[in-house]
């Protein structure tokens, strides 16, 4: 058996090897339906036999849905320095969606999150978005009919509040206020336009805002 066969989420939990793991996705942002889909992150540990063996201990496990997925603590750490939106999201979450936290990861992880915080968000929050506007870039600038296009949207314009809001409260703000309208957006009540516009005076205030941030970089 090889250690990505071995590291499955049973294996994980049977084994102790479990330092983390939340609700993600829409349910923790607050834009959930009826129809949403429950995603589930962690964090895991690989055994030291496996660890200090020098084998290829798996980077990350997921269903085949990946409605459920597990980072391992080396792969996590690197994300986090990089400051990967989706890890910074799981280390800023409510208390309400942390399913299990081992007491070493919150002392060196979740109560130290600030010092991962940098005006790098800016970059890495700011490409993230503009990848989704690029996903739903149709023949003529204009979304497409399809309902991912407006979903991608939705997290653009997301993912650029949830950097405003760092800059200027110093925090990661995981559930959004401003639900309604992403839940508008993703049901496509705005066009493309109406949305890049959005998008593109996000984009401009964040550039003010990491200016001025006393945030290292």
């Amino acid at each position: 058996m090889n250690l990505q066969e071995k590291y499955n989420f049973d294996y994980i939990q049977n084994n102790g090897l479990l330092l983390f793991k939340c609700i993600s996705g829409s349910q923790a942002y607050g834009t959930n339906t009826d129809s949403s889909d429950l995603d589930i992150k962690g964090v895991f540990i690989c055994e030291s036999d496996d660890l200090f063996g020098f084998k290829d201990v798996p980077s990350e496990i997921a269903d085949d849905r990946q409605d459920c997925k597990y980072y391992e603590i080396g792969t996590f750490i690197k994300l986090l320095k990089k400051a990967n939106p989706n890890i910074l999201e799981m280390v800023a979450n409510d208390q309400e969606n942390i399913l299990f936290c081992l007491h070493l990861f919150e002392r060196y992880i979740l109560n130290n999150q600030n010092l991962f915080l940098s005006k790098l968000c800016r970059e890495t929050f700011a490409n993230y978005a503009i990848n989704q506007i690029k996903k739903t870039k149709g023949l003529n600038n204009h979304m497409t009919k399809d309902k991912k296009d407006y979903k991608n949207m939705n997290h653009t314009i997301r993912l650029l509040n949830t950097c405003l809001d760092l800059f200027k409260t110093g925090k990661i703000i995981v559930k959004r206020p401003e639900h309604e309208l992403l839940l508008e957006i993703r049901n496509g009540k705005y066009s493309y336009n109406e949305i890049l516009a959005m998008a593109e005076g996000a984009l401009k205030n964040g550039r003010g805002f990491k200016n001025s941030s006393k945030r290292p970089l």
